[in-house]
């Protein structure tokens, strides 16, 4: 329990620390570095924490370590906060371990070793530090040292779940969701992140958010949706901005409100968000809620793609191809489309494909426009299996009625314009094919559809 101390509680804390009582000096130093009772003074709490290890408390050297990971009196020096951990522990100091651990692993202070940083995560987890079995679980899921291990994983994050760490909580939601290691199951997905995110873990409030946002495998509530990612972004979470700032954007599960939505992705630009930063550049670009900016677009296009933002690459493309900024510029077009291909953004393989097939920029190359569409169509973009299907629905060498329909089944899945015309161009086709290649196109679309080739 934490013991307020007043002006004479502080007098006796000083003379019992002169007197060399190590929980006095201990003690005394928080106060010195917090400001408690007394004026701040790190230069003090690094003294009485030097007094305290001198006198046998081991833990004080990571508390002076501690001193000089922060930019403060006590200046900032990785190297000599390795070396002050390091000595904690060959002490035998378990956070110790930990924090020499976390060093090796970031290459603070000494040359990243994944190898030196698991062996003292290991010693830590050992010795029972929660936080230690964690980081080991995320060695053995990532392969970091070899092959993963995705049973052992579960094993440290388990382990570090049950002694609260709720950062392990949500690596053990991600593994549920995602089926990796372990049996696919959402549910329990949800249960580990309503755990952490019950205890403030601003990560697994953003994936709950997520889940009932997308209606990932347990239906979509766009109202709890709402409610988590609110939470998260109280917690600065910039993912949980940019989700809920879309939200807003589009109107899906608040009012459509162009100013909240900006306000959102201010916020997440301001944490470096590539997604945010994207749809910035696309409120620019169409002037939802502002002027619209052509420069101030691409500006923020280049910036959000540079991270690493497939969208930002994807919008960057069509700023090019549009010439919306400027003059048309198709092989920057490409370029950027391409790039946010190889992010994973089905809707930029159907650009690059409509790219060949068009001959706009780029010589045309229907073999590769074709492959281009099956990639996409399969990654679930709905206008890539539109397209899909309509080249098998002509009268060409990939004439393929029952592909055609497939695809088309499968664009026509959902509720948009582009859904309403893959019904009605399957409908068409439907007229010129035989009931036995009607059933085998359905079937063929089913068993599609339970691979998890979905319309987007």
């Amino acid at each position: 329990m934490e013991i307020a101390y007043d002006e004479r509680g502080i007098d006796w804390l000083k003379e019992a620390a002169e007197r060399g009582i190590v929980q006095a000096q201990l003690v005394l130093a928080e106060h010195y570095l917090n400001g408690d009772g007394v004026p701040q003074d790190e230069s003090m709490a690094l003294r009485l924490f030097t007094q305290a290890y001198e006198h046998g408390h081991v833990g004080a050297m990571v508390k002076i370590a501690e001193l000089y990971l922060d930019a403060g009196p006590v200046p900032l020096d990785y190297e000599q906060a390795f070396r002050c951990f390091r000595q904690a522990a060959s002490d035998g100091d378990p956070e110790g371990h930990y924090r020499v651990a976390c060093m090796y692993f970031d290459g603070l202070g000494v040359p990243q070793q994944f190898d030196c940083a698991f062996k003292h995560f290991e010693i830590a987890a050992g010795l029972g530090v929660a936080r230690a079995s964690w980081r080991l679980g995320q060695f053995f899921r990532d392969g970091l040292l070899g092959d993963p291990d995705y049973q052992r994983a579960l094993e440290c994050f388990q382990r570090a779940a049950g002694d609260d760490v709720w950062e392990a909580s949500v690596d053990l939601g991600e593994m549920y969701l995602a089926g990796k290691g372990v049996a696919k199951d959402s549910r329990k997905a949800r249960e580990y992140f309503k755990s952490a995110g019950a205890k403030g873990n601003g990560d697994a409030q953003y994936m709950l958010g997520r889940m009932y946002c997308l209606g990932l495998e347990l239906g979509k509530d766009h109202k709890r949706a709402c409610f988590w990612l609110d939470l998260a972004v109280e917690n600065n979470h910039a993912r949980a901005m940019t989700l809920l700032g879309s939200m807003y954007l589009l109107g899906i599960g608040v009012d459509q409100d162009f100013g909240q939505a900006k306000k959102l992705f201010d916020q997440a630009s301001l944490l470096e968000e590539p997604d945010a930063i994207a749809k910035l550049a696309w409120i620019y670009q169409t002037g939802r809620g502002v002027p619209a900016d052509a420069a101030q677009a691409l500006n923020l296009a280049q910036k959000s793609s540079e991270l690493g933002s497939a969208y930002g690459a994807y919008l960057l493309g069509d700023l090019y191809f549009y010439g919306v900024s400027g003059e048309k510029d198709s092989q920057a077009a490409l370029k950027a489309y391409v790039l946010a291909a190889e992010r994973g953004y089905a809707p930029a393989l159907v650009k690059v494909a409509e790219m060949f097939r068009d001959g706009s920029g780029v010589p045309v190359d229907e073999t590769q426009a074709y492959e281009l569409f099956l990639r996409a169509a399969s990654s679930g973009s709905r206008k890539g299996q539109v397209e899909l299907a309509r080249i098998h629905a002509g009268r060409n060498s990939r004439e393929d009625f029952v592909q055609a329909y497939k695809w088309y089944s499968i664009a026509a899945t959902g509720s948009d314009d582009l859904s309403n015309s893959a019904k009605k161009e399957r409908d068409q086709l439907r007229k010129k094919m035989d009931n036995k290649s009607i059933l085998e196109a359905q079937r063929l679309a089913s068993t599609a559809w339970d691979s998890n080739i979905t319309s987007i």
